[in-house]
């Protein structure tokens, strides 16, 4: 994770250059959707994902910050859609903005994999 460095970016909370699978949905939804982080902070998230969704839209989000491949931290968040970018030219994909209103942490590990062998 690289916190990003533009003397012109004046926030409360600094950003990071995270990029990871999430999964997110409207809280009035049951089906999650799939995308991928661009940057994160304490306040937002910035996501590419290949829908938009209307400002104000109400969120659940989920994604795995891991430094290493078996263990991480697991992020649920709630959230408010802020800013939806369409994509460049004529590409699929859409970024949207969230501020995290909420959020918990937990520790993610991996489920092992069982090796049964060859009998």
């Amino acid at each position: 994770m690289s916190r990003m460095s533009d003397p012109w970016e004046a926030r409360r909370s600094p950003r990071f250059s995270v990029k990871v699978p999430l999964r997110y949905r409207r809280l009035d939804a049951t089906t999650w959707m799939n995308g991928i982080t661009e940057n994160v902070s304490s306040e937002g998230v910035l996501f590419i994902c290949d829908q938009s969704l209307p400002k104000e839209a109400e969120l659940e989000i989920e994604f795995v910050l891991s430094l290493q491949k078996e263990s991480g931290l697991e992020v649920s968040c709630r959230g408010t859609v802020i800013r939806s970018m369409a994509p460049l030219e004529g590409g699929p994909r859409w970024a949207l903005a969230a501020k995290i209103g909420s959020y918990r942490m937990s520790r993610w590990q991996r489920e092992p994999v069982l090796d049964c062998g060859s009998t």
